[in-house]
């Protein structure tokens, strides 16, 4: 049985902090957090201060707690 209902999953870096991963091929982090050059415009936008990168396909956020993590994902359900 598959399940389609989980988009994201939370994982303790190797590095710093916690990977957000999307798991399910059709969706992505916004536009406005991966595709900027600046990683403060995306933290201000996002107001996730502790964002640490954004992955430019999409698929890959970073942030140094799991509390950011979570803000990120809620941000990028609305």
């Amino acid at each position: 049985m598959k399940n389609n209902k989980i988009k994201y999953i939370i994982l303790k870096s190797r590095r710093e902090g916690y990977d957000i991963r999307i798991i399910k091929d059709s969706c992505k982090f916004k536009d406005e957090i991966v595709k900027t050059e600046n990683i403060n415009y995306a933290r201000n936008l996002a107001e996730i201060k502790d964002l640490i990168y954004a992955d430019t396909n999409g698929k890959l956020c970073c942030t140094k707690t799991l509390d950011g993590a979570i803000k990120l994902i809620e941000y990028n359900e609305i």
